[in-house]
């Protein structure tokens, strides 16, 4: 939820400050939007307990990092992939964390 925060932060002010180079661009608008999606996905991940809908929310949140990463390079927006460079440590640290409680929670059943 971090990294998405900063994401959020990053992308609000390339959109909207004028003379940063793309502010009011769709591409700045995309990438705005993408991480509003990434932080309400990332709230809602510890809500379910269900694996499938779990990892599920967990890879779109991955697949959401590395696009809007790869939008930053194309806008040359370098704290925005610095920002989903800390978002991924955060999606690989929530995945990896369910699946090893999960592995031991089954283990005491």
């Amino acid at each position: 939820m971090v990294g998405a925060a900063l994401g959020i932060a990053v992308a609000a002010y390339y959109y909207f400050v004028p003379l940063t180079g793309v502010n009011g661009t769709i591409g700045a608008g995309l990438v705005l939007f993408s991480t509003v999606a990434m932080l309400i996905a990332a709230a809602l991940m510890p809500l379910f307990s269900s694996k499938a809908i779990y990892m599920t929310l967990g890879l779109l949140c991955l697949l959401d990092v590395f696009l809007t990463a790869l939008a930053g390079y194309f806008l040359h927006e370098w704290l925005l992939i610095a920002a989903m460079v800390v978002a991924l440590v955060g999606v690989i640290r929530a995945i990896s964390r369910f699946s090893v409680i999960h592995r031991h929670q089954g283990a005491r059943v």
